[in-house]
């Protein structure tokens, strides 16, 4: 969807088999956000979201705090700048939230947020494939500090596993 909230509460809402399709800050639930927050909501089943900046499954930008969402399904969550399976782009705090889905895009793409700032996520599991690495050199990677929690370790110039 490509629409923008202000200071609004989103909870315990959850789509199924899913297609959404525009340009930039498109997403499965809420486009653009400020001081928003977002919570235990979901995207699940076929799940087709495609844009072109500032994409994810459940947000697409802005200042937004989200908490327990999920988006687990098959199909793809495409776009070329700021692609995530949570968030395209997010200027909040990203706490306790799982994807798991296919993830395309060129530049600043990941499991959870394709671009974060400032960088506040605390995570549980992931289980993620994304294509078509990103052209700039950098790209966030996460390491287990422990069971069930990911943080925010380094940004680095290379692409293992690609």
């Amino acid at each position: 969807m490509n629409t923008y909230i202000t200071g609004a509460t989103i909870k315990n809402l959850t789509l199924h088999n899913l297609t959404v399709v525009g340009g930039s800050n498109t997403a499965g639930l809420v486009g653009y956000t400020r001081s928003s927050t977002i919570t235990n909501c979901a995207v699940t089943g076929n799940i087709s979201i495609t844009g072109t900046s500032q994409v994810g499954g459940i947000h697409a930008s802005g200042v937004v705090t989200i908490t327990d969402c999920e988006v687990d399904g098959t199909g793809t969550i495409s776009g070329t700048i700021d692609v995530g399976g949570i968030s395209g782009q997010s200027e909040g705090y990203l706490r306790h939230n799982g994807a798991k889905c296919a993830i395309s895009g060129h530049d600043y793409v990941g499991g959870i947020a394709g671009s974060m700032d400032p960088m506040m996520m605390i995570n549980r599991k992931n289980t993620v494939v994304i294509s078509r690495i990103p052209i700039l050199p950098f790209f966030i990677t996460f390491s287990q500090q422990q069971p069930g929690i990911s943080v925010f370790r380094q940004f680095v110039s290379s692409y293992p596993n690609f």
